[in-house]
């Protein structure tokens, strides 16, 4: 079976900043507090830090993975499009490896109009509901479902009532596949109690690599002291599920405001607070600290704020290229160890 190597957090693990996210078309309505799904994850040709790293461990581990974006899909099974959707109207079947075990994640939208598709696969016949109460990107939502498959495997997506919409499928084969649950102005408190069912638990990982989610706790007003008890609590959930580790990524510094309008206490209380909730933490697997911050401030030593900005932003709370690239070697620096 392919093992999961799971990527969670808020826009930086989205990918926002490094060359190659498209942001929302600001024409849809976006309910980033409210919305229920994902975000719009960076696609594999971006070049953010999960990107990155699913590159390094394809090419360690002799893993592979493509994506096949909804106009790719389109044209494979011939079918019409809308709002960035395949409309799947018939059967598609999707094949993996003829040698090897193969992953997928169908990553469905979902409207407040429920739509019915049933997947099969060796040893799976499963009906699914699409269907949300409150969209996050004008009328659509998404969600990824994971299918595993043994060698010569396949999995067959039939309609059955509603418009059943498809933004993307990806293709994983090997001993990992690198995915990522990106949701944009996340807290560690919506992470654990709203998104962690989709997000994290249906994965079944063998690693969880977890920002901190530190610039939107920051922003909720809330003291350090209870973020790190959030932190906290949401690691010991990740530590559930992982089979073999959880990784705490601690994220960036940012520029502009340290404190006040964004909250009483300097940004980086939180990131002190991010730090200590590892410490004496105790879960059900190893947790390791991919400490980017402190990488990222030493890149960033002696410089004034407008250099700072210059050498590793895109704009006050987002890292450029270079943040990512920090991102993915420290997270790599971990994965070495463990893999």
């Amino acid at each position: 079976m392919v093992k999961i190597i799971l990527f969670t957090g808020d826009s930086h693990t989205c990918g926002q900043g490094a060359d190659g996210f498209t942001m929302t078309d600001e024409s849809v309505a976006y309910n980033p507090y409210n919305g229920e799904g994902i975000g719009r994850n960076m696609r594999f040709y971006g070049r953010d830090y999960v990107n990155l790293v699913r590159e390094e461990v394809d090419k360690l581990t002799g893993s592979e993975s493509v994506e096949l974006t909804f106009d790719r899909l389109a044209g494979m099974f011939v079918l019409d499009t809308r709002s960035g959707c395949a409309i799947v109207t018939k059967p598609i079947t999707l094949k993996g490896d003829e040698s090897r075990d193969s992953f997928y994640t169908l990553r469905f939208a979902a409207r407040t109009e429920p739509a019915e598709v049933r997947l099969t696969s060796p040893g799976r016949d499963e009906k699914l509901t699409l269907a949300v109460k409150q969209p996050r990107y004008g009328e659509l939502s998404f969600f990824d479902i994971p299918v595993w498959l043994e060698a010569g495997g396949s999995v067959t997506v039939a309609p059955i009532s509603g418009e059943v919409l498809i933004e993307s499928a990806a293709r994983y084969a090997g001993e990992y596949a690198v995915i990522r649950q990106g949701v944009g102005c996340c807290s560690t408190v919506r992470m654990a109690d709203t998104c962690f069912p989709y997000c994290a638990e249906v994965f079944r990982p063998h690693i969880v690599a977890a920002e901190a989610h530190t610039i939107n706790d920051w922003l909720t007003r809330c003291t350090p002291e209870t973020y790190r008890e959030n932190l906290a609590r949401l690691l010991v959930k990740f530590g559930g599920i992982a089979e073999r580790a959880v990784i705490l990524l601690t994220v960036s510094p940012v520029c502009g405001a340290q404190a006040m309008p964004h909250n009483d206490s300097p940004y980086n209380d939180f990131i002190e607070a991010s730090r200590g909730a590892a410490v004496g933490l105790k879960i059900n697997c190893p947790l390791i600290m991919a400490d980017a911050n402190a990488a990222m401030e030493r890149e960033l030593a002696g410089l004034g704020e407008a250099e700072r900005f210059e050498r590793l932003f895109a704009d006050n709370w987002h890292v450029n290229n270079l943040g990512h690239r920090i991102y993915a070697d420290e997270v790599m620096k971990a994965l070495k160890t463990i893999l």
